[in-house]
Order: C-alpha cells, then structure tokens, then sequence
C-alpha cells in the first residue's frame, strides 16, 4: 500500500489507490497553492510500488494553448506567478502509457529564469497508486465455462448409463 503525500500547498481529488487501464484518460482536479511569491511549476513521475523511480518516466504539466486543463508533456511545462497564498485550481488530463505503478507529483518553485531540477525548491508532493482493474467474466469466459460444464455433465450422463446396465 502506498501512502499518499500531501500537504497543504498540493492536493488532488485522486485517492491512494485509483483504478486505471494504461491508455485511458486518467481525469483529477488539481490545487496548488504558492507559500511565498514566485515562478511555480509541476512535475510528474512515475514508480515501482516500492517506490523506486522508473527511468525516462519524468514529465511535466503543460496547458496548451486554447485549453482549460493540464497534460502531461515531456517537451513543455507550463509556469504560474503567483502571489503569496495565491493558488490555481487545475483539471488535468493524463493520458499515461502503464498501470499498476504509483503516480508522483511535484510542486516546484523557480529559482532562475527557467526551470531546473538540480536548483528549484520542492515546494510539495503527492502520489497515488494506479492499479489494474481485476480481470472481470467476460462473454468468451462464460461460453467456455458453460460449454465445458455441459461437456462433463453429459459425458457423467453417458458413464451413469454404461455402468447402469
């Protein structure tokens, strides 16, 4: 089980666990608040369920031009300016290539005149486990099923009557 990490700066309508098939669109509402005035942005990563980073996963949020919401974008990352306790409420929709990982967000604040990993302030994080849905009876299941049981009935029919006389 994963443990969500949330403080106050980052949060998400997402729970601890989310079931998720690879490929859907994984829709969520994001909040983010600024603890003092700056150049803010987000990043995405994701993890092994024991929490070791998976190579070359490592993305940002992007809002493309003429849309309302987030996606995730490894060429783009979108920066907020936000005032002291300023905030920005952001649906976001990730369409993400795997399930069964944990899914990470970052809260960054900038320290220069572009984003860098290696200077920026981790500000916050939060993540979420994304796990298969549990496999459920499906038509092919059920005819194969019902074929195999009528299958032995009849041929415990037949063995009942040879055995009978």
């Amino acid at each position: 089980m994963v443990i969500a990490l949330e403080n106050t700066y980052l949060s998400w309508d997402l729970g601890t666990q989310v079931e998720y098939t690879a490929g859907e669109e994984l829709g969520f509402n994001l909040h983010f608040s600024a603890p003092v005035a700056g150049k803010y942005y987000l990043m995405g990563a994701f993890y092994t369920k024991e929490l070791a980073y998976i190579p070359g996963t490592l993305f940002s949020i992007y809002v493309p031009s003429g849309v309302d919401y987030g996606i995730g974008s490894t060429g783009y990352t979108s920066v907020w300016e936000l005032e002291p306790e300023g905030s920005v409420d952001l649906p976001c929709r990730l369409a993400l290539d795997r399930s069964d990982i944990v899914l990470g967000l970052f809260l960054f604040r900038m320290e220069g005149d572009e984003p860098s990993l290696g200077i920026d302030e981790e500000i916050a994080s939060i993540s979420t486990e994304l796990v298969s849905p549990a496999p459920g009876w499906t038509w092919e299941s059920i005819t194969g099923m019902v074929a195999a049981v009528m299958f032995l009935g009849m041929l415990g029919f037949m063995m009942y009557g040879a055995f009978k006389e």
